[in-house]
């Protein structure tokens, strides 16, 4: 298979979009978080994951910036910032990434680089 696929190319879009989804409800709960954190003192603990999520929303919004299409190539970094956020609290995002992850997969299953899938077609 091609990298020209066009499958294949609204696939990685899709994981783009989904990552995007999950950086903008990274920075809104961050920054709500962050903010109540700050000014209840009941919340005070709250704090550390609110300055986490946030990072973690800026770090997703900047990759995607500078690398496009090539951001999220690797799977194993899409379930280890799954993992980071479910430690955090930030559930949401999950999800999203979780789609990100099902969809770079089939991507990589038409683009051949699934080790899945290499293993049958042997």
């Amino acid at each position: 298979m091609t990298s020209k696929n066009p499958e294949s190319i609204k696939l990685i879009n899709q994981v783009n979009k989904d990552m995007k989804i999950a950086a903008l409800i990274n920075l809104s709960v961050g920054t709500i978080t962050l903010l109540t954190s700050i000014f209840l003192t009941a919340f005070k603990a709250l704090l550390f994951p609110a300055i986490v999520t946030l990072i973690l929303g800026v770090f997703y919004e900047y990759r995607i910036y500078k690398l496009k299409t090539k951001a999220w190539e690797h799977l194993d970094v899409l379930v280890t910032l799954a993992l980071i956020n479910l430690f955090f609290g930030a559930f949401i995002p999950v999800i999203f990434i979780l789609f990100a992850v099902k969809n770079r997969h089939k991507a990589n299953v038409l683009l051949g680089k699934s080790y899945l899938d290499n293993s049958r077609q042997k």
